[in-house]
């Protein structure tokens, strides 16, 4: 029996003396078949950088954006702003254009009227006579039920107020003036005939009063003559009295 073990312990320590030492290995390597893996991007060898645009903060918050973004917010950015200039613009200068338009129609109308004259009840007599035209003239014609009431209404403003009238009447021909030029040239034409016809006819009537009573003179002193009368005789002279 105990050459029998003894055997045994030989014979493996033979076996075990064959076999190579691995564990006295003063280096072991475990990555002998990594050499043929593609290394992946930033584990071994840095990543490569990616081009996402410029990068801003905006109230701690990062942002990114390209070019044809920022062209594109911009020129809606500068349509939008445009447009609400233009928008501005216009709407001050018409805010401005009725200012003056109404502290134009007020200085007119303020220039119209003579502060001696009252408006009261000075326009109400007005606006009477222009109601009793209308009435006047409402069984007429069509004529004449819109010239009635406009011709006593102007005569009575001419009337009630004469200063304001021609201020008016003024302002009236300054502007068709400006607007119809060739209009009020033929009226003021037209004005001046009537005028000069006006003139003539008073001349005419004037040199036709002192013919008639040059011929009524003539005619008196004949009958004087044929009648023996004396007409150079003072007739104021008083009859003297008849004492009873």
């Amino acid at each position: 029996m105990l050459s029998r073990a003894i055997g045994a312990l030989v014979g493996l320590a033979a076996v075990y003396s064959a076999k190579p030492a691995y564990l006295n290995d003063t280096k072991r390597s475990f990555y002998e078949d990594e050499q043929s893996v593609y290394p992946v991007p930033g584990t071994i060898t840095p990543a490569e950088s990616q081009n996402l645009g410029q990068q801003y903060i905006i109230e701690g918050v990062t942002v990114r954006t390209t070019g044809g973004v920022q062209s594109v917010i911009k020129s809606a950015r500068e349509a939008v702003v445009g447009t609400f200039t233009c928008f501005e613009t216009w709407l001050n200068n018409s805010k401005s254009r009725y200012i003056e338009l109404e502290r134009s129609v007020t200085d007119t109308f303020s220039s119209l009227h003579d502060k001696k004259e009252d408006l009261l009840p000075n326009s109400i007599y007005i606006a009477v006579a222009a109601l009793s035209g209308n009435i006047f003239a409402r069984n007429r014609g069509i004529v004449a039920r819109a010239l009635a009431p406009t011709i006593l209404g102007l005569a009575s403003f001419k009337y009630f107020l004469p200063h304001t009238f021609t201020n008016t009447v003024g302002l009236l021909w300054r502007v068709e003036q400006r607007t119809l030029p060739e209009v009020a040239q033929h009226q003021a034409l037209a004005y001046n005939a009537a005028e000069d016809w006006v003139k003539d006819a008073g001349k005419s009537a004037v040199l036709g009063q002192e013919k008639l009573s040059l011929g009524v003179d003539s005619a008196r002193r004949r009958l004087a003559h044929v009648a023996g009368l004396e007409l150079e005789q003072d007739v104021t002279k008083k009859v003297p009295e008849k004492k009873v």
